[in-house]
């Protein structure tokens, strides 16, 4: 089971606080990469169930 895609806004945020990042303040390029890209692999509940549709955690 996933994130709700209501949620995904605070699983981001999470996901910026255990890269060491304050989500209100972004001041490492790189660390914020590496936590979008942790983001990124989180299953998003909630969407398009469609096959071909490109409903996914990068719309969210």
């Amino acid at each position: 089971m996933g994130v709700l895609w209501r949620a995904a806004g605070e699983s981001l945020d999470q996901s910026l606080r255990e890269h060491g990042l304050d989500p209100a303040g972004i001041d490492t390029v790189e660390a914020a990469w590496r936590a979008f890209c942790a983001f990124l692999r989180v299953e998003i509940d909630g969407l398009d169930p469609e096959p071909d549709s490109d409903a996914d955690g990068f719309i969210v």
